[in-house]
């Protein structure tokens, strides 16, 4: 019986993870095949064409699948343990935004996440904190001293995505609904930025 590419790839993944469950297997399917895909669909077509148990655990046939050629899965062993942790972290629709932010900027200061979001600092700066707390971020002071409005010396400070945070967005991405506005705004000067309004 044919398989297509994604019943072959959560094959692969199950016959290497077969103590995942459905939200393990579907974050390891996206950093797998880099897209989103609706497991519950792939993982029902697998059980009627037989590959799979007809059960509520994720059971590979394994006399069925051994003569079949799989993809090979190589995927980072932190990975596989970092996903019960990512499973378990809720976040509003800014701070997916934030994080996708890191991603494309590598680093941002506090006041530009402000400045970007029209947020007041305190409401970004916690935000930031909770993201530290799920050690999605991680921030430093820069040594580089700046003057704010009122003319006072600051260091600002910058955040950083950790290794979870860029994993989290490998699997997330294509839940940010605002991407291509934050694209459009992220290519403007940042004196321009505010003049947007960018709606979260």
């Amino acid at each position: 019986m044919k398989l297509g590419n994604n019943e072959k790839i959560v094959l692969a993944i199950l016959k290497k993870y077969p103590n995942i469950d459905e939200k393990q297997l579907g974050g390891l399917f996206s950093i797998v095949s880099k897209k989103s895909g609706r497991i519950d669909t792939i993982t029902h077509s697998l059980k009627i064409k037989g590959f799979m148990t007809d059960s509520d655990y994720f059971s590979v046939n394994k006399q069925v699948i051994k003569n079949i050629d799989l993809p090979e899965i190589i995927i980072n062993k932190e990975q596989v343990r970092d996903l019960k942790h990512i499973d378990e972290i809720k976040l509003g629709k800014l701070g997916k935004s934030i994080i996708y932010i890191l991603e494309r900027t590598e680093k941002s200061s506090l006041q530009f996440l402000s400045t970007f979001f029209q947020k007041p600092t305190k409401n970004i700066y916690a935000i930031m904190q909770r993201l530290d707390e799920k050690n999605i971020v991680i921030s430093y002071n820069s040594r580089i001293r700046r003057f704010n409005s009122a003319g006072r010396k600051y260091h600002p400070k910058y955040y950083i995505l950790t290794d979870i945070g860029k994993l989290w967005l490998e699997i997330n991405e294509n839940r940010i609904e605002n991407k291509d506005q934050i694209d459009t705004l992220l290519r403007k000067p940042e004196e321009e930025i505010q003049e947007y309004n960018l709606k979260i």
